[in-house]
Parts: C-alpha cells; sequence; structure tokens
C-alpha cells in the first residue's frame, strides 16, 4: 500500500514501525503518509508528531458539524455507555435519542 501511494520502496524497518503505531490501521497509515512532506524518500513514523490523527479528525469531522452536535458529543464522550434518556439528561437536549439513533445509523462516534 504505501509503495503504491508514493511510488517509492518502504524499507521493512519503517513498514514495521508504521504498523506498530497505526496498530495496521490503514486508515491511519494513510494519514501518517498525508500529513508528511510529499518530498521526502521513505516513511519515517518516528518523525510524526504525537496527536496529528486525532488532530485531523478534529478538522476533518468534529469541526465540519453544527454546535448542536458537537455540544452533544462533548457531554456524552465521558460515558463508555448510555440510554437515550441519560444522554438526554445529561446534555439537557430533547433531541438526544434522535441524535443517538443517527449517530449509529451513520456509524459515527457510536455503537448500539
Amino acid at each position: 500500500m504505501m509503495k503504491l501511494r508514493t511510488g517509492k520502496p518502504v524499507s521493512k524497518e519503517s513498514l514495521q514501525k508504521l504498523n506498530e503505531k497505526t496498530s495496521g490501521w490503514a486508515a491511519g497509515v494513510v494519514l501518517m503518509e498525508a500529513s508528511q512532506t510529499r518530498g521526502g524518500g521513505q516513511i519515517e513514523p518516528e518523525a510524526m508528531v504525537p496527536g496529528k490523527v486525532s488532530d485531523y479528525f478534529a478538522g476533518e469531522i468534529f469541526d465540519k458539524i453544527d454546535e448542536e452536535m458537537q455540544d452533544f458529543l462533548l457531554k456524552t464522550a465521558y460515558l463508555p455507555r448510555m440510554t437515550p434518556h441519560m444522554a438526554e439528561a445529561i446534555t439537557g437536549n430533547s433531541r438526544a435519542g434522535r441524535i443517538l439513533m443517527d449517530l449509529n445509523r451513520r456509524n459515527s462516534f457510536t455503537e448500539r
């Protein structure tokens, strides 16, 4: 995958480091590659600044949703499990059940 993306050979050591950093997550590899300078040779995962992947998702997903959804996600992020009733109590949002259903339907931030 990395050779296809970069057009250059990637050392076994670099691939092992990429696999460790991303736990084999292909999207993580793509994001790491995309965040580095395109002019370089091999991809060096140790050059990555921690938090780049989460910063990317914040910019690409979280920052592009409306304020109501941002508020809902921030207020409910601390609970590993919740019911629609719990989410409504925490957020004060009477649409909590619908929001959770929509998030689940889109496979975004939640799972049923």
